[in-house]
């Protein structure tokens, strides 16, 4: 596994020791890091900043309920009394007990029940988050495994034979008009994208026992490489009607998976890849904010690379084509791509422009990291003379002609960007 397991200020300098599979573990400085793998950074930042009073920082072990009071939930369970079933598990749940699967279950399917009060419904997603306080994620470590759910457990579980098509179901019952409802389905998203968030950080040393990964196909190396049913899941927010919060509760389960490609445990080039061939016919409003909501700067870079290499590069030299993503290639090569006439539905250029626009930004943005006060930047020599260079703001305004307001806003921030790279340099 790819990971930074440590970090030092020796003689003001920032270091961190990382660790990547099959070698040593060995001391880099941040700028080292941040030239050849910004998204280590990233991962360390994600999993291993948070506060000491998280829950997610305190491992209890824990043990399901015992018989005697699971009993008595069952009962209520078994005869529809969700009320007196929910006042029972919310008294015996502790530290040192959880739930059973099967329990669990069935609260999630209180949750997104229509015939249930709304009330009820919001009561089993709180006594939910409170087993997740008190026992971590590890009382979670079998509910979504197929092989573990009974048909009888519930209207929620009847033919489920994959999380990702459980996922999608429940991500396009968010789209019904029905506001009651998606005010259901997004209570119950939102518990789904804490558990996994609690459990990476619980396994930040051990993330190939992380939940989701489990919840990937199972293939012979120990890098996932079919992504394809989780990336139709979390993308139908981006196709239908979808408010934000379903977006924003997409984007944070995404991210979970970008963290994971980061550790060497999901392959990064099919993650980015596919996501782009999922995302690639839409229109121009839902590809924008896609691809502004897109968590992570390294990855948006890696996306971006791959939906440009896809424009018209006709004009252009094949060895130009090939080459490593850098700066030099951003602005001396896709700033002279031009988008295929008529593959895009409408606002071809608009579109074209945002693109070129944004991986400039987010390359920028992977490259530098922030902290204690510090600037720190990954950019090599001749990328930093580029961005003295006044070539860089002529192209940058040639990009802007006849865009409309919105690239043109995204364009100054990307110029207020470059000027604060050129400010901090050494």
């Amino acid at each position: 596994m790819n990971s930074i397991t440590q970090t030092r200020l020796r003689k003001d300098t920032l270091e961190y020791l990382v660790s990547i599979s099959g070698k040593e573990a060995v001391w880099k400085s941040a700028q080292t890091i941040l030239k050849t793998r910004p998204d280590l950074i990233e991962l360390h930042e994600c999993l291993c900043i948070y506060s000491d009073n998280d829950a997610s920082t305190r491992k209890t072990p824990a043990t399901q309920l015992p018989v005697t009071h699971r009993s008595l939930i069952e009962n209520c369970l078994e005869e529809k009394h969700y009320v007196a079933a929910i006042d029972l598990l919310d008294a015996f749940q502790s530290n040192r007990y959880h739930p059973s699967e099967q329990e669990m279950r069935q609260m999630m399917d209180v949750i997104v029940n229509d015939q249930i009060e709304q009330d009820t419904a919001y009561r089993a997603f709180v006594v939910l988050q409170r087993v997740l306080q008190t026992s971590g994620a590890q009382a979670y470590q079998v509910v979504w495994k197929p092989e573990r759910v009974d048909k009888d457990d519930g209207v929620l579980w009847e033919g489920y034979t994959d999380f990702w098509k459980f996922i999608e179901k429940r991500i396009r019952a968010s789209s019904e008009d029905k506001s009651v409802q998606v005010t259901r389905e997004l209570l119950l998203l939102e518990h789904i994208v804490n558990v996994f968030e609690y459990d990476m950080k619980d396994k930040k040393d051990d993330l190939e026992s992380s939940l989701i990964l489990q919840l990937f196909p199972v293939e012979i190396g120990r890098v996932r490489t079919n992504v394809s049913g989780p990336i139709q899941a979390l993308f139908i927010p981006f196709t239908d009607k979808n408010c934000i919060n379903v977006m924003y509760l997409v984007q944070r389960l995404f991210k979970l998976i970008i963290l994971l490609s980061y550790a060497g445990l999901i392959c990064p080039v099919t993650l980015a890849r596919d996501a782009y061939l999922h995302t690639k016919n839409l229109g121009s409003e839902p590809f924008r904010t896609f691809v502004q909501t897109i968590p992570l700067s390294t990855f948006r870079t890696r996306y971006l690379d791959v939906a440009l290499q896809d424009t018209n590069l006709e004009d252009l030299h094949q060895g130009s084509k090939s080459q490593p993503l850098d700066l030099n290639k951003i602005v001396k090569v896709y700033f002279r791509t031009k988008p295929f006439s008529g593959y895009i539905p409408s606002n071809d250029e608009w579109r074209h422009t945002f693109m070129v626009a944004t991986i400039l930004d987010s390359y920028l943005d992977c490259k530098t990291l922030r902290l204690h006060g510090k600037v720190y930047s990954g950019l090599a020599k001749d990328e930093r003379r580029l961005l003295c260079d006044d070539r860089l703001p002529a192209a940058m305004n040639e990009l802007s002609l006849g865009s409309c307001p919105r690239v043109e806003f995204l364009i100054r921030i990307v110029n207020s960007n470059i000027n604060s790279q050129i400010v901090h340099m050494d």
